[in-house]
Parts: C-alpha cells; sequence; structure tokens
C-alpha cells in the first residue's frame, strides 16, 4: 500500500498560508504610518452622516456624497457604533486592503498555478505608491472592499466554470455573493461583469453556447437590479459638481481625454516619483495639448489590437492587459460621467490587471530557470527579469513613505498634488482651505502662503468659492475687517463645491460682522436667520448659540432667551443649549444695579 509523503497534508496549507501571513506581515511593517493619519477631506463628512441615521436601513439610502455605496455607509455606522476614534478605522482600512491583496495573490495563484509568482504579485501590488492612499484614508475602505470583491469573484466564476454538477453550486454562490458586494461597495465593480467573460476568453471557453449565455443572463440581471436600486434611491448618474474639472467643460471633451487620463495613471504605477496626485484638475488644452489627445487613442487602440491578435500566445499577461482597460474604464470619463480626472485612489483596481502582467512575465522567467537544458544567456536573462522587477518595486519604497508622511498633514496631499502637474486649481484652493479653516497656527508665513495657494487657484477658477472664503479668512486674521466681508458675501453670489462650505462661509461671514467695534448686529443678524433655517444640520445648535451671543451683545436680552429656547425645543438634549439658556435666565432675573 502507497503512502503520501510524509506531512503532504501541509503543503497546500504552507503552498497558501505562508505566502498570506508573510503578505500580512509586510503590509504591517510598511504601513505603521498610516496610525498616524488624522481623518480627512471626506472622512469627517461621512461621519456626520452616518450618525444622523436613525437606523440600520438607512445604510440603503445615498451616502453623505449623494453615492449609493451601502457598505460604505455600513463601514462608517459600525466603527461609530463601536465608539469610533482614528485607531479603529485605520486598522479596518488597513484590513480591508490586505484583504484585497490576499484577492491579488488568491487571483494570480489561479491564473497562475505558481505560489512564487503569486506571492510576488500580491507584494507589488501592496506595496505600490498607488495604494498609500487606498491603505490610509478611511474613505477608501470601499475602494479595498470592491477590489477584494472583484478578485474573489473572479476566482470563484473560474473554479464554478471549471466544474460540473453539484461541485458547481458552492463557488457559484460565492461568485454571486462577490458581484453583489462589489456593486454595493463601489461603482467601478461594475466592469466585473466584462471582465468575467474575460476569464471565460482566458480558459478558452467558448462564450456563446448556451451554458456562458445563461451565466452571463445571470450577471446582466444582477447589475441591471443594482442599476434599478441607484435609481431609486435618487443617486445622480453622474457627478454634477466636481471640483477637479471645469462645470462649462463640453462632454465630448471630457470623453476625447479619457485615453490620455488612463495613461497618466499608467505612468503613476509604473513610475509614480513626482506623479502621485488626489484630486487632481483638467482643463481643456490647458493641462495638456490637446494635440497629443489623438496619439492617446491611437496608442490605447493598437494596444487593443494586439491583445486580441496576439491573446492565444501569452493569455495571462493580455488578460491582465484586459483587465486594466476595462477595470479603469467606469472612473475613466470614456462615458464622461465628470469623474476626477487624475486620482492615486483609481488606479489599485485596474493595477490589478498590470499584476498579472508582471505575473505573467515572471512565471515565465522562472520556467525558463527551472528549464534543464536552459544556456546561460538565457539564464542570465530569466535573472536580469526577475532582479529588475524586484529592484524596480523595492526602488519605489520610498516614495510610498514619502506619501504615507504626507497624510499626517493632509494639507500636504494637495500640495503635492499642485506640484505634480500645471493647472492644479483645485489642489491649490485646497490647500487654502485645509490651512485657513484647520488647526494651523495663522502666523504671517502661513497666511501668506494661503493667499499664495488661493490666488494661484483664482486664476484658472475665478468662479470657485472656495478662494474668496479662504482669501476672507487671511483678511480678518490680518484685522482687514471691510476686505474680509467683501470676499465671503463674493463667495456666497459663487459656486460652492459642497453645501457645507456654503453655510460655513455665511457663519465666518456672520462672526466678522459681529467683531467690534464696528459690529453690525442688524446684517450678522439676517445672515444668521438664514443658517437657523437649517434645523437638520448636525451645526444647527451652534449657530443657536451664536445667535443668542448675538442677542446677548445685541442688548436684547428677551430675544436672547427666545433663542435659546426655541433652539432647545430642535435640540432637547443639548447640554451646552440648556446650560446657556440657564444662565441667560438668571442674568434676567438679576437685579440691575
Amino acid at each position: 500500500m502507497d503512502h503520501p509523503p510524509r506531512f503532504a497534508f501541509l503543503q497546500p496549507a504552507l503552498r497558501v498560508g505562508l505566502p498570506l501571513i508573510l503578505l500580512a506581515a509586510m503590509i504591517l511593517a510598511i504601513f505603521q504610518q498610516v496610525f498616524k493619519s488624522p481623518m480627512a477631506f471626506d472622512d469627517n463628512l461621512s461621519i456626520i452622516h452616518v450618525r444622523s441615521f436613525k437606523g440600520w436601513m438607512e445604510i440603503w439610502g445615498r451616502d453623505a456624497f449623494d453615492f449609493f455605496r451601502p457598505m460604505k455607509s455600513l463601514f462608517f455606522l459600525l466603527i461609530e457604533e463601536s465608539g469610533g476614534g482614528m485607531t479603529r478605522y485605520h486598522w479596518a482600512t488597513l484590513a480591508a486592503y490586505y484583504l484585497a491583496t490576499c484577492g491579488v495573490f488568491a487571483l494570480t495563484l489561479r491564473l497562475s498555478g505558481n505560489a512564487i509568482v503569486a506571492f510576488a504579485t500580491g507584494a507589488i501590488w501592496a506595496i505600490a505608491p498607488t495604494g498609500g492612499t487606498v491603505a490610509t484614508w478611511a474613505s477608501c475602505f470601499n475602494i479595498n472592499l470592491a477590489a477584494a470583491a472583484m478578485t474573489f469573484c473572479a476566482l470563484s466564476y473560474d473554479v464554478m466554470r471549471s466544474g460540473s454538477g453539484r461541485r458547481t453550486i458552492i463557488p457559484g454562490i460565492m461568485a454571486t455573493l462577490f458581484l453583489v458586494l462589489g456593486l454595493l461597495s463601489y461603482e467601478t465593480a461594475i466592469a466585473t461583469a466584462p471582465l468575467l467573460v474575460l476569464v471565460d476568453a482566458f480558459r478558452d471557453r467558448k462564450i456563446f453556447c448556451k451554458r456562458s449565455m445563461i451565466h452571463y443572463g445571470v450577471i446582466a440581471l444582477i447589475v441591471i437590479s443594482w442599476l434599478v436600486c441607484r435609481k431609486m434611491i435618487g443617486a445622480p448618474p453622474y457627478r454634477g459638481n466636481n471640483p477637479s474639472l471645469d462645470p462649462a467643460m463640453p462632454l465630448w471633451q471630457l470623453s476625447a481625454s479619457a485615453p490620455y487620463f488612463l495613461w497618466t495613471h499608467l505612468l503613476m504605477w509604473l513610475f509614480p516619483s513626482g506623479r502621485l496626485e488626489t484630486f487632481g484638475s483638467y482643463l481643456w488644452d490647458r493641462s495638456v495639448p490637446a494635440v497629443i489627445l489623438p496619439f492617446c487613442w491611437i496608442f490605447l487602440l493598437g494596444t487593443i489590437f494586439l491583445g486580441v491578435r496576439l491573446w492565444r500566445r501569452a493569455p495571462l499577461f493580455f488578460f491582465g492587459a484586459a483587465w486594466f482597460i476595462v477595470a479603469a474604464f467606469p472612473s475613466g470619463n470614456f462615458i464622461p460621467m465628470r469623474n476626477t480626472p487624475f486620482a492615486d485612489y483609481y488606479v489599485p483596481i485596474p493595477s490589478i490587471g498590470l499584476c498579472l502582467m508582471l505575473a505573467a512575465i515572471l512565471r515565465a522567467a522562472i520556467q525558463r530557470l527551472r528549464h534543464p537544458g536552459i544556456g546561460r544567456p538565457a539564464m542570465a536573462g530569466a535573472v536580469a527579469i526577475l532582479v529588475g522587477i524586484s529592484g524596480w518595486r523595492l526602488a519605489q519604497l520610498p516614495v510610498l513613505f514619502d506619501w504615507l508622511e504626507a497624510w499626517e498633514v493632509p494639507p500636504q496631499i494637495m500640495a503635492k498634488t499642485a506640484a505634480a502637474r500645471p493647472h492644479q486649481f483645485f489642489a491649490h484652493a485646497s490647500v487654502a482651505y485645509e490651512l485657513a479653516l484647520g488647526p494651523t497656527e495663522k502666523t504671517p508665513e502661513t497666511l501668506d502662503l494661503i493667499e499664495a495657494n488661493a490666488l494661484e487657484a483664482e486664476k484658472d477658477m475665478p468662479d470657485m468659492a472656495i478662494i474668496y472664503t479662504t482669501l476672507g479668512e487671511v483678511a480678518r486674521y490680518r484685522g482687514q475687517r471691510d476686505l474680509a466681508i467683501q470676499h465671503y458675501e463674493k463667495a456666497l453670489k459663487l459656486r460652492h463645491i459642497s453645501y457645507k462650505i456654503l453655510l460655513l462661509t455665511r457663519r465666518q461671514l456672520v462672526l466678522c460682522l459681529m467683531e467690534p467695534p464696528n459690529a453690525d448686529y442688524e446684517k450678522a443678524h439676517a445672515n444668521l436667520l438664514i443658517l437657523l433655517r437649517h434645523h437638520e444640520h448636525v451645526e444647527h445648535p451652534g449657530y443657536v448659540l451664536l445667535a443668542a451671543t448675538l442677542m446677548r451683545e445685541w442688548g436684547k436680552p428677551e430675544e436672547e432667551i427666545k433663542t435659546l429656547e426655541k433652539g432647545l425645543s430642535y435640540h432637547p438634549d443639548n447640554a451646552e443649549i440648556r446650560t446657556a439658556l440657564e444662565k441667560a435666565r438668571a442674568r434676567a432675573a438679576a437685579p440691575s444695579k
């Protein structure tokens, strides 16, 4: 009787388990800096949004930015329900990033059949500098979850199609669940549907047979159901007010520029030094000469043509290339959805395909080294490939560390974005806003920096209100009250990138109008009445307290009490309003001296 080799049962576990443990250790070691990063940009708006929930079912509505992303809302809700805090957010986000890395490893192992290649591919994906933002920023949790869902969906689908009978049930259910999970996490996951067809093409399965058509019909039904749900909850089909784009830009110009966006993101992944950017801006024929765009289209169409012609010679390599293009399509403005044109957080999901291309090259090199009759030139070439790819990615670790360090002070992210290319009007405006309204000490040097960035943004986008809000802050800190009021009032008449900033601008105007010795209480009161109409806004209690302060300084104690009483009727559990009301009543009851 033949017996299996000793410890043979450990081989599959070591083949999968050991690489996953090593990937976890690597991520924990390299991404330690993420725990020093504060909540930034979209995070606080999402936190405020979920804190207003009256029940769990509200995750199925629109998120803080009107998108249909239930898993993102659920993530923020769960963290807040468990006590909140930066540490919890960072652990959860990094765990999702590791899960996506596991997905890249598992899919590569399935398609290449080589555990060493799969480990290398997972590591290359995980330590790419373009992954720094999604590993750090809590608002990218859903992107990591979608990346994991897409890879595991493709893997489960391939297992299902390779089996027969009952063996297809469990992987079929898993593929369905992962497809739904991806769609509920991030819109880019819609690319999973065509990617599953490409999996069949990779395996050389018949695309137009009955069995395939049934599977594709189920996939289409799931995607259509998701689209209907988005429509029913009122999620907009496109971003109507993207601050990174000129609102007057015709849609055809955006689509015409899509291949340029694609190749820019490719270069961002291949050679990230000086190219990383978040919320990058784009102006037609200014950010890049329009004459370059036809060549970008020619290069894209030529790549697709070569991929179709040479698919059978290197299926894994061209499957990876197809993944990159297909996964970049939803966010790439080929259909002009007015998505942010340049953003490092768009890169991780399409770059899974780039990693698969490298996996094909690494597998070929390893197979060449294992060939018994290999000659010295062939061996040298194979070793050069392995060393070159390893050195290329490891040499970029300082870029990743620099980007992670920048996330410790979020305005630095926007400053680096502003330096990545010309005409970065939104990055300049964001730097100015974060420094002006954030906790940064307002030294003369800081005020000069804020003003310089705001004026730089004004050159390209003079109708962006945030510019004048920040200029108003600069003037206020410099003691130029009348100039500050002019800037705030101008900002109120212009285009705002969010309702929050519109309300904040009016609040800052009120504060400026109330400053002695030339306080204009009547004008301040008129603006406060507008703020007080927003009863459901998270800042409404603050508006009530500000209105009470105005009435007290204006010499109207009875109106102060009425304001606080009405505010308490809206916010009966607010301790600050209750305390202020008690003090106001005590002052009114005290005998006059």
